[in-house]
């Protein structure tokens, strides 16, 4: 996965990961866009949520991964204001090993 993210982004992009898997962001050489780059916050404060997406509206990370998904994890919902996010700034790339991902739409 960090190879397939580091291939198809500059070194100036940054990339979120949505998820445990932090790694990737070493993996991929590249910057967390945000702050929060480990989904245990959104369960533990809620208007972290917010936060983020305002964040990452803001910073437009070129890659958003989702690895909450099996077989690591079971399967989850994203919250929905990540979902709008996705539906409209990013395309679905497709799955990487044990992530969806998503990429940013260019205008």
């Amino acid at each position: 996965m960090g190879a397939y993210i580091a291939a198809r982004a500059g070194p100036d992009d940054t990339i979120f990961n949505l998820g445990r898997e932090s790694q990737v962001y070493f993996y991929a050489d590249r910057r967390p866009a945000v702050r929060y780059f480990y989904d245990y916050v959104y369960e533990y404060d809620e208007a972290t949520v917010r936060i983020t997406i305002d964040a990452l509206r803001a910073e437009k990370p070129v890659y958003i991964i989702d690895s909450i998904q099996p077989p690591l994890y079971e399967p989850a919902q994203r919250p929905a204001e990540f979902e709008r996010l996705l539906e409209e700034e990013y395309h679905y790339e497709g799955r990487v090993r044990f992530a969806e991902l998503y990429r940013l739409k260019r205008d």
